[in-house]
């Protein structure tokens, strides 16, 4: 199972210190504030849980979803972005 997870954070400079600790856990960028994570689900409510503690609940929120391999094939981009799933190179990323 892979996790999507996003955020939307007010503050730039939360914002930026949330985008660091996701990446220095492995995390992978896919859009400005949207990564993904093969981790199991107990390392992934740990992280989240940390950034949770950072967060102004009336401003600011963070969502993580599970994703099936299956679905993440189907999905799609469009527009200018720096992603695209051969630089994800899943076949390392993704393990099922």
């Amino acid at each position: 199972m892979i996790y999507l997870i996003t955020y939307d954070i007010e503050s730039p400079k939360k914002r930026k210190f949330v985008s660091e600790i996701l990446l220095s856990h492995g995390f992978k960028r896919i859009q400005k504030s949207v990564f993904l994570s093969k981790e199991n689900i107990k390392f992934i409510e740990e992280v989240i849980g940390d950034i949770n503690n950072l967060l102004q609940v009336k401003e600011d929120s963070i969502m993580y979803m599970p994703l099936c391999r299956e679905d993440f094939d189907k999905s799609y981009f469009i527009g200018n972005n720096s992603f695209s799933r051969e630089s994800l190179q899943l076949d390392e990323f993704l393990i099922f």
